[in-house]
Protein backbone atom coordinates (compact mmCIF):
# COMPACT_ATOMS: atom_id res chain seq x y z
CA UNK A 1 0.00 0.00 0.00
CA UNK A 2 1.47 3.34 -1.01
CA UNK A 3 1.85 6.09 1.57
CA UNK A 4 1.51 9.77 0.71
CA UNK A 5 2.90 12.71 2.65
CA UNK A 6 0.98 15.99 2.56
CA UNK A 7 2.09 18.96 4.71
CA UNK A 8 3.94 16.62 7.05
CA UNK A 9 0.95 14.28 7.48
CA UNK A 10 1.41 10.70 6.35
CA UNK A 11 -1.64 9.20 4.63
CA UNK A 12 -2.10 5.49 4.00
CA UNK A 13 -3.82 6.06 0.67
CA UNK A 14 -4.81 8.68 -1.85
CA UNK A 15 -8.46 8.23 -0.78
CA UNK A 16 -7.72 9.44 2.74
CA UNK A 17 -5.95 12.55 1.46
CA UNK A 18 -8.83 13.37 -0.90
CA UNK A 19 -11.39 12.83 1.87
CA UNK A 20 -9.47 15.17 4.21
CA UNK A 21 -9.37 17.94 1.60
CA UNK A 22 -13.06 17.52 0.70
CA UNK A 23 -14.05 17.48 4.38
CA UNK A 24 -12.13 20.67 5.10
CA UNK A 25 -13.71 22.46 2.12
CA UNK A 26 -17.18 21.33 3.21
CA UNK A 27 -16.46 22.52 6.76
CA UNK A 28 -15.27 25.91 5.50
CA UNK A 29 -18.31 26.24 3.22
CA UNK A 30 -20.74 25.39 6.03
CA UNK A 31 -19.01 27.82 8.38
CA UNK A 32 -19.38 30.69 5.92
CA UNK A 33 -22.99 29.88 5.06
CA UNK A 34 -24.02 29.30 8.68
CA UNK A 35 -22.38 32.52 9.83
CA UNK A 36 -24.25 34.48 7.16
CA UNK A 37 -27.60 32.80 7.88
CA UNK A 38 -27.33 33.20 11.64
CA UNK A 39 -28.78 36.72 11.41
CA UNK A 40 -31.81 35.57 9.47
CA UNK A 41 -34.71 33.51 10.75
CA UNK A 42 -33.64 30.44 8.79
CA UNK A 43 -34.12 26.91 10.03
CA UNK A 44 -30.60 25.61 10.54
CA UNK A 45 -31.61 21.92 10.64
CA UNK A 46 -30.29 21.58 7.09
CA UNK A 47 -26.81 21.91 8.53
CA UNK A 48 -27.12 18.59 10.34
CA UNK A 49 -26.45 16.75 7.06
CA UNK A 50 -22.64 16.96 7.31
CA UNK A 51 -22.90 15.58 10.86
CA UNK A 52 -25.03 12.67 9.68
CA UNK A 53 -22.74 11.96 6.74
CA UNK A 54 -19.56 11.84 8.81
CA UNK A 55 -21.31 9.89 11.57
CA UNK A 56 -22.54 7.22 9.13
CA UNK A 57 -19.11 6.86 7.52
CA UNK A 58 -17.52 6.48 10.95
CA UNK A 59 -20.17 3.96 11.99
CA UNK A 60 -19.79 1.89 8.80
CA UNK A 61 -15.99 1.96 9.06
CA UNK A 62 -16.24 0.78 12.68
CA UNK A 63 -18.40 -2.16 11.62
CA UNK A 64 -16.29 -3.17 8.61
CA UNK A 65 -12.95 -2.91 10.40
CA UNK A 66 -14.18 -4.36 13.72
CA UNK A 67 -13.46 -1.05 15.51
CA UNK A 68 -10.16 -0.61 13.67
CA UNK A 69 -8.68 -4.00 14.53
CA UNK A 70 -8.31 -4.96 10.85
CA UNK A 71 -7.26 -2.84 7.90
CA UNK A 72 -9.91 -3.22 5.22
CA UNK A 73 -7.98 -1.95 2.22
CA UNK A 74 -7.25 1.60 1.12
CA UNK A 75 -10.71 2.97 1.98
CA UNK A 76 -11.53 1.85 5.51
CA UNK A 77 -9.21 1.86 8.49
CA UNK A 78 -9.08 2.83 12.14
CA UNK A 79 -8.04 6.33 11.08
CA UNK A 80 -11.30 6.61 9.13
CA UNK A 81 -13.29 5.92 12.31
CA UNK A 82 -11.54 8.56 14.37
CA UNK A 83 -11.34 11.27 11.72
CA UNK A 84 -14.99 11.01 10.69
CA UNK A 85 -16.09 10.71 14.31
CA UNK A 86 -14.18 13.89 15.12
CA UNK A 87 -15.68 15.69 12.13
CA UNK A 88 -19.19 14.55 13.13
CA UNK A 89 -18.72 15.91 16.65
CA UNK A 90 -17.28 19.16 15.25
CA UNK A 91 -20.23 19.64 12.89
CA UNK A 92 -22.69 18.90 15.70
CA UNK A 93 -20.94 21.37 18.02
CA UNK A 94 -20.96 24.08 15.34
CA UNK A 95 -24.64 23.43 14.64
CA UNK A 96 -25.59 23.96 18.28
CA UNK A 97 -23.26 26.95 18.59
CA UNK A 98 -24.79 28.73 15.59
CA UNK A 99 -28.29 27.81 16.73
CA UNK A 100 -27.53 29.38 20.12
CA UNK A 101 -26.08 32.46 18.45
CA UNK A 102 -29.14 32.72 16.23
CA UNK A 103 -31.47 32.67 19.22
CA UNK A 104 -29.49 35.16 21.27
CA UNK A 105 -28.53 37.32 18.26
CA UNK A 106 -25.07 37.78 19.76
CA UNK A 107 -22.65 37.12 16.98
CA UNK A 108 -19.02 38.22 17.16
CA UNK A 109 -18.93 39.58 13.62
CA UNK A 110 -20.99 42.74 13.16
CA UNK A 111 -22.09 43.66 9.67
CA UNK A 112 -22.93 47.34 9.35
CA UNK A 113 -24.95 48.79 6.55
CA UNK A 114 -23.07 51.22 4.39
CA UNK A 115 -24.48 54.77 4.33
CA UNK A 116 -26.31 55.65 1.16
Amino acid sequence: MQKIEFFGILFRSQHHLEWLIISLFVLLFWLVVMSLLTFKKVNLNLFLYPFGYHFMISFCAAIHTRLGSINNGPMLSGDCIWFNGFMAVLHLYLFFLFRFLQRTRKFPIVFKKSPK
